[in-house]
């Protein structure tokens, strides 16, 4: 019965209504320093030897493994907490040496499917 209906829709009757979102981002928590290291990033660093430019991509080499894959971990997820809603990236191991206390991350503008919300 529901097939012979769905066949038999007529499909060109829709009358489509705008909406804001697809729908609601999932935000989840992180803690204020990695929100902070993030903003920090987005906003940028000034350039030791041009002060008049920003630098974006920040790193710190942790003291563990560990440590270093849960601040990635938190750091992609850092992005709605910034100012304005952002994208970011963290790399374990940057330069693939075999280094994964190395962290890099930028956080910059959205990109993507959820660059519209």
């Amino acid at each position: 019965m529901a097939e012979k209906e769905v066949k038999e829709f007529n499909w060109d009757g829709i009358t489509a209504q705008t909406a804001e979102v697809l729908k609601a981002p999932k935000v989840a928590p992180v803690p204020d320093a990695i929100r902070d290291q993030a903003q920090r990033s987005y906003d940028g660093v000034p350039h030791p030897s041009d002060p008049e430019k920003k630098l974006h991509v920040l790193s710190h080499r942790f003291g563990s493994d560990a440590q270093a894959a849960e601040f990635a971990r938190l750091m992609k997820l850092a992005g709605p907490h910034t100012t304005p809603p952002s994208s970011v990236q963290a790399v374990v191991d940057p330069f693939e040496k075999g280094d994964n206390r190395l962290v890099h991350w930028r956080a910059g503008a959205k990109r993507g499917r959820s660059a519209g919300s």
